[in-house]
């Protein structure tokens, strides 16, 4: 999995692309939870070029997602791919999230 993080203001863009499993999704809960702490209010995750999503990868986002709101921030998913939303849909995980269908969508809907 590569993560690129791009930080905007009290806003990060966060870029995945491979898999977020088990033995990758720790990396990417580390720097997203570190950016919050840092008081980044906006969170948004581009999921373009995210193949695969396992149990911990599901964890690790609605922990975020947890995270961010209890700063009194939002996250915002962007650019997931159906299969993706398909896999968060069979464990109930489908309607806690915003879904943008752009990054640029994501960005200005805070």
């Amino acid at each position: 999995m590569d993560i690129l993080i791009e930080k905007k203001d009290d806003m990060i863009i966060c870029r995945v692309s491979g898999e977020i499993t088990f033995s990758t999704s720790p990396d990417l809960r580390k720097k997203l939870i570190e950016a919050v702490d840092q008081g980044v209010k906006k969170v948004v995750i581009n999921l373009k070029n995210v193949g695969y999503i396992d149990s911990s990868g599901m964890a690790t986002l609605v922990e975020l997602l947890q995270k961010v709101k209890s700063a009194e921030g939002d996250l915002k998913l962007a650019e997931t791919p159906e299969k993706i939303k398909e896999i968060l849909d069979m464990v109930r995980l489908k309607d806690i999230f915003d879904f943008e269908d752009s990054e640029e969508k994501a960005i200005t809907s805070f």
